[in-house]
């Protein structure tokens, strides 16, 4: 970009010359999620993101997220900033979204841990949504969804239940509000984050009449620090009242950092909670590919319940993991030690956020 000024009829003006820049219109990005607890539960998927940036001449993205590996998964939206003024703002969109998945749903008994069951479920979605962007502080969404999502058995030892081999769907109004404002996504040092959800619509399966369901999620993350010190405190309130799961599933803890020690999906139920407070120390020097290395710890307690009546406070699980991490290109990896006193103690390597 280049300037000067010029004389012109209204008087002195300034002059902008401009370039597009060498690179574009289209963007990628390459992850990595990979977890093992050196005991056997291994897994791992490649994320590519591609984006594609002014379609149109308004503004119009193309964005498109690809998964390969344990849980396939393929999600394709268009985003398309309006010209119309709405109300007082300026500022709206419109996005038509959809999203393909298979996921591996693993049962446990809930307190040893044994397994006791394994699906598959394979889901697809659509939604079309009306939205306003708060610059750089976050967006607001409502608009259509529409699930569809079947599950089948590919390992049963008890009664899981009917929903088994059923085809189901639901339809609904969603909500949705993200605000940003963490300094660094993987790692962060100052800022926080709240993302909340509402949806509410109708659920019907194979043999099973429509009937009402709603959900309501709310997470939020603060982070501060002292020089290399780091505060970074991690809360999530999970409520559903519905016949059945959705395409989600219904909500489940375990794993590393959500609640370290236990199995992954080990607790599961429509009403979640939990909490974790972790403490990580940047270290001064930087390898090269990383933004830098980290040492730390967590603090975790949280549950899940069939019902939200059931919830209460003495029924928490407590856990806790130490770590040494790493902020690389691929995302933040993770060599730890994890313990739930009725759980268990878990060595993990981790990449990919928690």
């Amino acid at each position: 970009m280049d300037y000067h000024v010029e004389q012109r009829a209204e008087g002195d003006t300034l002059v902008f010359l401009m370039e597009d820049k060498p690179w574009g219109p289209n963007y990628f990005r390459v992850g990595l999620d990979l977890s093992t607890d050196f005991a056997g539960e291994s897994s791992f998927n490649l994320r590519l993101s591609h984006n594609r940036h002014w379609l149109t001449d308004h503004g119009t993205e193309w964005r498109n997220q690809l998964s390969v590996g344990q849980t396939p998964r393929f999600y394709s939206e268009l985003y398309h900033p309006l010209i119309q003024k709405l109300g007082t703002s300026e500022d709206w969109f419109v996005s038509a979204w959809t999203e393909l998945e298979r996921r591996q749903i693993n049962i446990y008994e809930p307190e040893s841990g044994k397994g006791l069951a394994r699906l598959a479920r394979v889901s697809g979605q659509l939604g079309f949504d009306l939205g306003q962007p708060w610059g750089r502080i976050g967006e607001v969404r409502l608009g259509l969804t529409h699930q569809r999502w079947r599950i089948t058995p590919k390992l049963l030892t008890v009664d899981v239940g009917d929903q088994l081999n059923q085809t189901w769907s639901e339809t609904g109004v969603r909500l949705k509000t993200v605000i940003d404002q963490l300094d660094f996504a993987n790692f962060p040092q100052r800022g926080y984050r709240l993302v909340a959800e509402a949806i509410s619509g109708l659920q019907s399966g194979t043999n099973t009449r429509r009937q009402h369901f709603s959900r309501f999620e709310l997470q939020g993350t603060a982070a501060g620090s002292i020089g290399a010190h780091t505060l970074n405190l991690h809360a999530r309130l999970l409520q559903a009242n519905q016949p059945t799961d959705s395409t989600q599933g219904p909500y489940t803890l375990g794993g590393f950092q959500q609640l370290s020690g236990y199995q992954q999906g080990q607790l599961f139920g429509n009403t979640l909670a939990f909490g974790r407070a972790t403490y990580y120390l940047r270290l001064r020097e930087a390898p090269v590919l990383t933004r830098g290395f980290f040492i730390g710890g967590s603090l975790e307690a949280g549950n899940a319940w069939d019902q939200r009546r059931d919830a209460s406070f003495k029924d928490l699980r407590y856990a806790a993991s130490a770590f040494i991490g790493a902020d690389t290109g691929f995302g933040p990896l993770y060599l730890a030690l994890g313990h739930a006193p009725r759980g268990g103690t878990t060595v993990y390597l981790f990449i990919g956020r928690p």
